[in-house]
């Protein structure tokens, strides 16, 4: 299970599945510090997993990497000692909350024809774009991506993430920008 985004929780709790009964035996939780506390490609993370698929995963990890780097260590180890956890979820947590709840009330206020879910955390919201590529008659989401970027926003096909059901979605990220920013994404896109 890919947990990068536990610490992003809007609404509700994290769940951590290999506390689940019998979790402990047949699940591997990969976490990472990169979403929590924001020290994207710094490449530090931990694992959970039974006793010897962690042993094996760590000496891949030894034999691939050797060592995390000493400032993301160092880092880290602050975040979790001095308290900054509860920090980073008043503030940080509170801000990507209202930059979500930006872009879901602006796609469906401009672009209600799309199906857009209210993630209730995570940094991005995956969107059904079916009736805008009818209309548009293009054949996926990947051309739809294509025509956004034309005009200036960026976008991601859901192809990229389920070769199944992305071809007529749209991963939209919350994170990077403000609500303001947000907001004309968004009208682009609705003009589009």
């Amino acid at each position: 299970v890919d947990e990068a985004h536990r610490g992003l929780v809007y609404e509700g709790e994290h769940v951590f599945p290999y506390s689940l009964p019998g979790g402990d035996e047949v699940v591997v939780s990969l976490n990472s510090f990169s979403k929590e506390p924001g020290i994207p490609g710094w490449r530090l993370g931990f694992i959970y997993a039974e006793q010897r698929i962690a042993d094996a995963l760590a000496k891949i990890n030894e034999i691939t990497i050797y060592s995390p780097p000493v400032p993301a260590q160092l880092l880290v180890l602050e975040y979790l000692r001095g308290g900054w956890e509860e920090w980073f979820k008043a503030n940080v947590v509170a801000e990507l909350r209202r930059r979500r709840d930006t872009l879901v009330k602006a796609l469906r206020q401009h672009i209600p024809k799309v199906y857009t879910p209210n993630p209730e955390g995570g940094m991005f919201t995956y969107v059904d774009f079916s009736e805008v590529l009818e209309e548009k008659g293009l054949p996926d989401s990947v051309e739809l991506a294509k025509l956004y970027a034309s005009k200036g926003v960026l976008t991601v096909p859901g192809t990229y993430f389920s070769p199944s059901l992305g071809d007529r979605y749209i991963r939209l990220s919350f994170v990077a920008e403000p609500p303001e920013r947000i907001e004309r994404a968004v009208e682009i896109l609705a003009s589009v």
